[in-house]
C-alpha cells in the first residue's frame, strides 16, 4: 500500500530536511575554518575534563608570561639606570685625576659645574621609571622617589660650618647619605616596603627588592654631591681646600664606581633567571597546546571530505524540491 503525504505535511518535512542540512553544512565549515571540533562533548565520549584543565594551564601560563613580561621590564630599566651611573662615575674620577691637585680656579670652577650635572644625571637615574611605576622606589610606585637635586644640595650646605675645609664637607655629606642621615630619613620619598614579588613561573617568583636607600646607591649620589658643592661655593675662593675635595672625590668615585658594577651584576642575574623562566613557560605553553589541539582539533581532510558530502547533498535536496514543484497533474497522467 502506498502512503501519501499532504501537501502542508510535506512543506513542513522538506523545511525540517533544509534546515538540517544547512546545520550540517555550518557545523563542518565552521570546523574547518576554526579547526576545533563543534561538539566536544560528543567527540570526547562526554569526558571534557582534560579539555578544561588544558585550558586552565595556559590561562595560567598567560598570566604568569604578563607577570615574567614587567619584572624584565623592572630589571632592565634598573640596568640601564645603574649603567648610566656608573658612566657618570668612571667620567667624573677622569675629570678629577686630571687636575691633577690643580689650583686653578678656572679648571676648579668647571670641574664643578661638571660634578652638579653628573649629581643631576645620577638622581635622574634613580628616578627612572618604567611604564610609569617608579624603579627604585619600593612599592611606592607612583611618584619619583628621591627629591629635586637642588633640596638636598640646600640641605648639605645649610649643615656646613660657617668656614669649612675639604673635610668638613666630606664628612657633612657622608653623613648625610649615611644610614640614618637626612637623605634616608627626609629627601627618600619612596617605600620602606619593597615592591611585590613577580610570579614569574609556577612556583618561582623573581623579587626586586632594590631601592635608592642601597648603600652602593646612596655613595654614588655623596660623591657626585661633593663636587657639586663647588659649584654651590662650599669652598669658594679657598682653591686649596677645593683641590684637596676634588683628589678625595677622584678616588672615591671610583669605589662607589665599584660598588655600583656588583649591583649591575645582581640585576643581570635577576635577568638571567627572568629569562629561564620564560623560556620554561614557552615550552610548556608550547607542550599544553600541542595536547590540546590533539583533544580538540577536527581533521582537516574528514572534515573537507564531509563537507563536499553534504553540499551535494544540500544542492541535490534543492534540485529535487525544484523539480516536485514543477509537477502538475496532466502532466503526472500524460
Amino acid at each position: 500500500m502506498m502512503t501519501s503525504i499532504g501537501d502542508l505535511a510535506m512543506s513542513f518535512s522538506n523545511r525540517l530536511s533544509n534546515a538540517r542540512i544547512r546545520g550540517d553544512l555550518n557545523t563542518l565549515a565552521q570546523e574547518l575554518t576554526t579547526g576545533r571540533k563543534s561538539d566536544l562533548r560528543s567527540a570526547l565520549a562526554g569526558d571534557i575534563g582534560p579539555v578544561s584543565v588544558l585550558e586552565r594551564t595556559l590561562s595560567n601560563l598567560a598570566g604568569y608570561d604578563t607577570a615574567a613580561t614587567e619584572a624584565a621590564m623592572f630589571a632592565s630599566g634598573a640596568q640601564s639606570a645603574l649603567t648610566h651611573m656608573s658612566a657618570h662615575l668612571e667620567d667624573l674620577s677622569t675629570a678629577a685625576f686630571a687636575l691633577d691637585a690643580s689650583s686653578d680656579t678656572a679648571l676648579l670652577r668647571s670641574f664643578g659645574k661638571d660634578a652638579s650635572s653628573r649629581f643631576d644625571a645620577i638622581v635622574g637615574a634613580l628616578n627612572t621609571s618604567v611604564a610609569g611605576r617608579s624603579v627604585f622606589g619600593g612599592s611606592a610606585t607612583d611618584n619619583p622617589p628621591i627629591a629635586a637635586t637642588s633640596v638636598m644640595l640646600d640641605d648639605l650646605i645649610a649643615a656646613l660650618p660657617a668656614t669649612p675645609t675639604a673635610q668638613d664637607v666630606i664628612d657633612t655629606v657622608t653623613d648625610y647619605f649615611g644610614a640614618g642621615g637626612g637623605f634616608e630619613t627626609t629627601r627618600y620619598l619612596g617605600s620602606d616596603v619593597p615592591i611585590a614579588d613577580f610570579r614569574v613561573a609556577p612556583g618561582e617568583s623573581a623579587a626586586f627588592d632594590l631601592d635608592a636607600r642601597a648603600a652602593s646607591l646612596r655613595h654614588a649620589m655623596g660623591v657626585a654631591a661633593m663636587g657639586a658643592l663647588i659649584d654651590r661655593g662650599a669652598l669658594s675662593d679657598r682653591p686649596d681646600e677645593q683641590s684637596a675635595l676634588v683628589s678625595h672625590i677622584a678616588e672615591d668615585s671610583l669605589s662607589a664606581s665599584g660598588g655600583i658594577t656588583i649591583l649591575r651584576a645582581d640585576v643581570g642575574t635577576l635577568e638571567h633567571r627572568i629569562e629561564t623562566a620564560r623560556t620554561r613557560n614557552a615550552s610548556e605553553r608550547a607542550a599544553t597546546n600541542f595536547a590540546l589541539y590533539e583533544l580538540v582539533a577536527a581533521d582537516p581532510y574528514d572534515t573537507a571530505t564531509d563537507l563536499q558530502a553534504v553540499q551535494t547533498q544540500l544542492e541535490t535536496f534543492f534540485s529535487v524540491t525544484a523539480r516536485l514543484s514543477q509537477l502538475t497533474l496532466s502532466g503526472y497522467l500524460r
